[in-house]
């Protein structure tokens, strides 16, 4: 799910719109006046409004040419839903970027204006995106742009990117409190996963289990550490309700996407509510685990199976 920009900085376009034409009619009607009728006063007011156009194209142009697109990633990029591409501006210059807009190339209507950036900083902001099918999906190229400060031009930058991303199935099918339901069933024991491993050599006391990620810290047994070199805390007989195995051979009366568009809905939601959780998808098992880290493992192999 996650992408770079490209290292090479893209060609930086500008165009007058409308309003610069406008502009630059007024500044050549008002110089023709001031020649015909030799108005110093007037000389000076058309060449001081050259300057404020001048100036205005240049900060255009700098204001785009000196950002830097430096990163690319997904956040829970579901098909058949608004996905966010998380997109990071650097400013490169020695002054602030004012009103740079950024939007999917092909896809005008989707731009987010990004107000600010202080020099040297950088700014991460979110570009929706849709994608009707799992599977892998070319990162749309971006498009960077701006009209600041007069509106005279628009200055523009189009990224190239060249990687992709996955999108992760399509989540319906039953919620996570049917599969509960079921695992109290007659299979309740084979839905519900199994206990966490133990040590390979069998002198863990069994109502122990490995340290993770969002356990208690003050709950580790520092005996078992000094003994083992690796963290351990207390297993408790709630730890062993929270764990969850999804089998997709429990699910062989649905077609394989129904199954995986299943899969997908109950370990996003198994993570939600803070179960330990496993797939055995196609002779695939992915053992134990919580933690975002484990969900993304999982979904992309889903995504692009």
């Amino acid at each position: 799910m996650l992408s770079s920009a490209r290292k090479e900085t893209p060609r930086t376009y500008i165009v007058p719109t409308r309003f610069g034409f406008y502009f630059a009619f007024l500044c050549l009607v008002l110089f023709v006046t001031a020649f015909a009728y030799g108005n110093n006063f007037l000389y000076f007011f058309v060449f001081w409004m050259v300057s404020i156009g001048i100036t205005g194209l240049f900060l255009t142009n700098s204001i785009v040419s000196r950002s830097r697109l430096v990163d690319l990633r997904a956040e829970s990029f579901f098909a058949g839903e608004t996905g966010e591409l998380r997109v990071t501006v650097l400013n490169v210059s020695n002054w602030k970027l004012w009103d740079l807009r950024i939007q999917p190339d092909r896809e005008r209507s989707k731009e987010l204006v990004v107000d600010v950036i202080a020099r040297g900083a950088e700014r991460r902001i979110a570009v929706k995106l849709n994608a009707a099918r799992r599977g892998r999906m070319k990162w749309p190229d971006l498009r960077i742009e701006t009209n600041f400060p007069f509106g005279f031009a628009l200055a523009w930058k189009t990224i190239l990117s060249q990687r992709d991303v996955i999108v992760w199935p399509v989540r319906r099918g039953h919620d996570l409190d049917e599969f509960l339901r079921q695992t109290r069933g007659d299979q309740g024991e084979k839905l519900r996963g199994s206990p966490p491993q133990k040590l390979s050599d069998g002198n863990l006391p069994e109502q122990f289990r490995p340290f993770q990620d969002h356990d208690n810290a003050g709950a580790i047994n520092w005996k078992l550490y000094a003994r083992f070199e690796k963290l351990f805390v207390a297993e408790s007989d709630r730890d062993a309700e929270m764990h969850l195995m999804f089998d997709d051979d429990l699910m062989s009366e649905m077609d394989r996407e129904d199954r995986i568009s299943q899969l997908a809905r109950w370990i996003w939601e198994a993570e939600a509510s803070g179960f330990y959780y496993g797939v055995k998808f196609e002779g695939k098992w992915f053992p134990l685990s919580t933690g975002n880290h484990h969900l993304r493992e999982i979904l992309d192999h889903l995504g692009g199976a």
